[in-house]
C-alpha cells in the first residue's frame, strides 16, 4: 500500500533525504520490495523459513509475491496459517534490523533476526490460533497438525 517509510517511499512523498541506499546492505535503492525481496539478508532469510517450514524455496519479486505464498504452498490449512505469519514475521524483523541499523547502529545480525521470527512467530501463532496447544518444540520442528 506504499506506507512503509522506506527511503524511496519518503522521496516520493517529497521527503528530504540524502541518500536512497538500502541501510542493510548499502546495496540497492531502499524499497518494500527490495527490503523482502531483493536484499541478501533477505534471501538468507527466505532461505531459512523454507528449510524449516520444509517447502520448496521462497522466490518472490515483490512484497505481495510474500504476502500471496501461503495460498500456492500445498501444505496443511494449520501450517498455512502459520507460514502467512511466519512472512509477516520475518518481513517486520527485516526492517526492524534496517531501523535499529539507521537509528542504532546496531550490525544487522543474521541469527538474532531468525531466532526472533521464530520465537515471536511461535507467540503469534499459540495465541491466534485456533491450535493453541502447539508446543515450542514442535514449532521449531515446523510438525504439528
Amino acid at each position: 500500500m506504499g506506507r512503509i517509510p522506506t527511503w524511496e517511499a519518503l522521496k516520493q512523498r517529497n521527503i528530504r533525504i540524502m541518500d536512497s541506499v538500502c541501510v542493510i546492505r548499502e546495496i540497492g535503492i531502499e524499497s518494500v520490495d527490495h527490503i523482502t525481496t531483493g536484499c541478501l539478508v533477505a534471501a538468507v532469510v527466505w532461505e531459512h523459513v523454507s528449510r524449516w517450514c520444509k517447502i520448496p524455496p521462497i522466490f518472490g519479486f515483490s512484497v505481495r509475491d510474500l504476502l500471496e505464498l501461503y495460498k500456492t504452498i500445498e501444505i496443511g490449512e494449520t501450517k498455512k496459517e502459520a507460514l502467512h505469519g511466519i512472512v509477516i514475521m520475518a518481513c517486520w524483523r527485516i526492517r526492524k534490523a534496517g531501523n535499529e541499523k539507521v537509528f542504532n547502529s546496531k550490525v544487522v545480525n543474521l541469527e538474532e533476526i531468525i531466532g526472533d521470527i521464530k520465537s515471536l512467530g511461535f507467540l503469534w501463532f499459540k495465541n491466534k490460533s485456533k491450535n493453541r496447544s502447539i508446543e515450542w518444540m514442535n514449532w521449531c520442528r515446523f510438525d504439528f497438525m
